[in-house]
């Protein structure tokens, strides 16, 4: 036992560290969104202390990581891996009197947990919250009420999901008749409270400044068993199946053991029913388009240590009590342990790939950062949307006034307030939802010159199913020009054109239509670059009809390219579907030399008629 003791702290801080170690080797961010703003908001807030009442920010969270912030970004995985120590920490003081390898398995069943050990990495606020709660569990279980309750009164400023473990607290408090304890629930409220009324003037800041309302116009709803049937994949099938056998633990031990039932409560009370009611909370908010919910599975993540300590427990205590002597119950522990441990270690890096890299949304947003750091101004300063734009940028959010993001609809007003120097980055993930700013909007104003249209090479829709693009403006006017291209119409175009190559077969099925062969790439036209000094965009409108003649269900891909020498600029493909369909893409001016070209690939060569095919060009400058 005293060996056991002394190891196992070094075995949480060997798996704590092995998280640090695959951040530090990560060229990619596992979470560039939610994870940068997290970052950035605790990273500034020892300039900027009104950040530490920032409620979409955390304030309990981003007081605590702030120091750790201040490291980089890796910072945020050492804060969470630390938490990570504390949480294990605290369960194990559940399965110490059990004894046996389950003090072991806490900790990597709980790291690889697919949602939960993503979030570590990330430093996001999921394990936080999750530490929070096995601290309360804990004080609970050591009968510390008082403590309990004052972790718990905290949990308010750490994650939304307190609204599903909060009450359940207080439930076991009052069912135990802990009435000394129940005022501390309030201590967290009370005092941040009193340094919101000092600091904001309104003490109840906490309710009038909550940033989680509505949205469904951006972010929508969805299935109301999404989170359910996403819970193998977010939580893993070896911490599930467990929970199951463990149920049934519960059960036996319940029927049989008259002393497990004291715990066997605690831990139903502020373990098994808060799990529940996370995952239903959030369900629940998904199908009602409620509190901002986009029906990301991540946040199951507040949940994992709590039903890692549920599948455990009444296992470890069944097997203490039927295992009289150590070495058997040790040899069953360690087999299921290192079968689950084995099971969960494939399954988390078949989902994700360890060191995280920089895939293509990340590249693209980096291109787009270094691009606004060459064209900014020393005098200048940025106002932007995608958060990860303003990282790359070498800006920062909170870069002495330098970069400011744009949050919401009041585009007109932030448009108006750049000066001569400033750049508008406008991105088309962040920019028409979170942002609440369209395009259009944009492109029409007279008082904003557009610098630079960037786009991916491989196509990427983002949220609301618009194309991946970053557009760089500038105060200043601009007078811009457009001209109509009708560039090939199936109708008139001969289709003898040098640039254009059709593999045709007998047709009749309608007038006027020509069928393409069974050939893998039986059509394609090379297209005019777009060039020039005063080029700005191009715009490119595609018309077409198809049908599969021969197979029941023809798989073909629409792709465009464009390359320059043996350098490939970009590939975009859109499927082939039957009947009409109509494609709207934009360009960016290319250098001369730059080939473009508009083919189809037949994928399972069926034959395909076409009935009508049509692409217009819209061009803009200067």
């Amino acid at each position: 036992m005293m060996i056991n003791d002394r190891l196992l702290p070094a075995w949480w801080l060997m798996l704590a560290a092995t998280t640090v170690v695959l951040r530090l080797l990560s060229d990619g961010i596992i979470d560039s969104g939610d994870g940068i703003q997290h970052y950035h908001i605790a990273r500034a807030s020892w300039k900027e202390p009104l950040l530490l009442l920032d409620h979409w920010g955390k304030p309990l969270f981003t007081l605590l990581s702030s120091p750790f912030a201040q490291l980089g970004l890796w910072g945020m995985t050492l804060f969470n891996a630390l938490c990570l120590v504390l949480t294990c920490w605290a369960a194990d003081g559940l399965l110490r009197a059990h004894g046996g390898a389950f003090r072991w398995l806490f900790a990597p069943l709980l790291l690889l947990v697919p949602e939960y050990g993503r979030m570590v990495l990330a430093g996001m606020t999921e394990p936080f919250f999750g530490m929070l709660t096995l601290l309360t569990l804990r004080a609970l279980y050591d009968e510390r009420p008082g403590w309990g309750a004052a972790i718990a009164s905290f949990t308010p400023f750490a994650r939304p999901e307190f609204v599903a473990f909060f009450p359940f607290v207080g439930l076991r408090l009052v069912a135990g008749k802990q009435w000394r304890a129940l005022p501390l629930l309030l201590l967290g409220s009370a005092l941040y409270a009193i340094v919101g009324g000092f600091a904001l003037g309104d003490p109840l800041w906490n309710v009038h400044r909550d940033p989680y309302q509505g949205a469904e116009s951006v972010y929508g709803r969805g299935d109301p068993l999404h989170f359910v049937r996403n819970l193998p994949d977010s939580l893993g099938w070896p911490v599930l199946a467990l929970t199951i056998a463990s149920t049934l633990a519960a059960a036996i031990l319940w029927r049989r053991h008259h002393q497990s039932h004291s715990g066997l409560a605690l831990l139903g009370t502020v373990a098994a029913l808060p799990t529940l009611a996370i995952i239903a909370v959030h369900s629940f908010l998904w199908w009602k388009g409620l509190k901002g919910s986009l029906g990301l599975t991540r946040v199951l993540a507040t949940a994992a240590p709590l039903l890692a300590i549920v599948s455990l427990w009444p296992i470890s205590y069944l097997l203490a009590r039927m295992l009289k002597r150590p070495a058997p119950r040790w040899l069953i522990m360690g087999a299921l342990g290192l079968i689950a441990s084995a099971i969960s270690g494939i399954l988390f890096l078949k989902s994700t790939p360890l060191p995280y890299p920089l895939d293509g949304y990340q590249h693209f947003l980096r291109h787009a950062g270094e691009r606004i750091s060459t064209r900014l101004d020393r005098e200048g300063s940025l106002t932007y949307y995608h958060p990860l734009i303003a990282h790359y940028s070498g800006l920062g959010p909170y870069a002495g006034g330098r970069a400011r993001q744009c949050w919401g609809p009041d585009t007109a007003s932030v448009a108006l307030g750049l000066a001569s120097h400033d750049l508008l980055a406008w991105d088309a993930h962040f920019g028409p939802n979170e942002g609440g700013t369209p395009l259009d909007m944009l492109l029409a104003r007279a008082d904003l010159e557009l610098l630079e249209l960037l786009v991916p090479k491989e196509r990427m829709e983002v949220l609301g199913g618009f194309p991946f693009e970053v557009w760089l403006f500038r105060a200043g006017s601009q007078a811009r020009s457009s001209n109509r291209t009708n560039f090939f119409d199936l109708g008139s175009t001969s289709m003898n054109n040098s640039a254009l190559r059709a593999d045709t077969i007998p047709c009749f099925e309608v007038s006027g239509a020509r069928c393409l062969n069974t050939t893998e790439f039986p059509f394609e036209m090379m297209t005019p670059t777009f060039t020039g000094e005063d080029a700005l965009w191009r715009g490119v409108l595609i018309r077409a009809t198809f049908a599969f003649t021969s197979c029941d269900e023809g798989r073909a891909e629409l792709v465009y390219t464009e390359n320059c020498k043996e350098d490939r600029l970009l590939y975009w493909s859109w499927p082939v579907t039957q009947g009409e369909q109509t494609i709207t893409f934009r360009l960016p001016p290319r250098s001369a030399g730059t080939e473009s070209k508009l083919y189809l690939w037949n994928l399972n060569h069926c034959a395909i008629m076409v009935t009508s095919f049509r692409v217009e060009f819209i061009d803009f400058e200067r």
